[in-house]
């Protein structure tokens, strides 16, 4: 076995020692064909303006008020806004009318109370 090693090493370090090069005949045939193929191409250009797209509507709403995140925490307040505005809690309710009709702040209670939570059986 020893001795197919040693023969298969020297030949792979001969051929380590030698690069492979490709004949000057080789080279000069493809730069024939390189030259006569860029020759006959025809390269089609598109105007410029036909490349640069505009951006549409929401893109440009997106980056007005400063990207996805903020869009999305806008539209969340919105709702959250129109939602309590429609159903209206009792708290909020009396806040409402306490607020409109001119009587002190510190007599409406918004926070219920909570005895029932803390009570032990």
């Amino acid at each position: 076995m020893s001795g197919w090693d040693d023969e298969l090493d020297g030949l792979l370090a001969q051929a380590r020692a030698t690069p492979a090069l490709p004949s000057e005949v080789l080279i000069a045939r493809v730069m024939a064909d390189a030259r006569a193929m860029q020759g006959g191409a025809v390269v089609a250009h598109a105007p410029a303006a036909a490349l640069t797209a505009r951006p549409g509507f929401w893109a440009v709403l997106t980056g007005a008020l400063g990207g996805g995140g903020a869009l999305a925490g806008i539209s969340m307040a919105t709702l959250a806004g129109v939602f309590l505005g429609v159903t209206q809690p009792a708290p909020v309710a009396a806040f409402t009318q306490t607020y409109l009709t001119g009587t002190a702040l510190d007599l409406v209670d918004l926070l219920p109370a909570d005895d029932a939570l803390w009570a032990e059986e």
